[in-house]
């Protein structure tokens, strides 16, 4: 129901929630996170992303964000 009246409204309803809430204005975007492998962690801080954490489960993977 809920999604009709999006569609109704104009919305794209194939985005997540979070891309239309944005769209609306309703949250600001905020940093985008996503996990490497150790490897590719320098040529991520050369194209401007951050260095946030390294998993602690033995998988050698890093978050980052940008």
């Amino acid at each position: 129901m809920m999604t009709r009246k999006l569609e109704v409204a104009g919305v794209d309803t194939s985005r997540t929630p979070r891309e239309i809430a944005e769209e609306m204005g309703l949250i600001e975007e905020g940093p985008i996170q996503k996990v490497i492998e150790e490897r590719e962690l320098v040529s991520h801080l050369s194209q401007g992303w951050r260095f946030v954490a390294q998993l602690n489960n033995g998988s050698r993977k890093i978050v980052i964000e940008k």
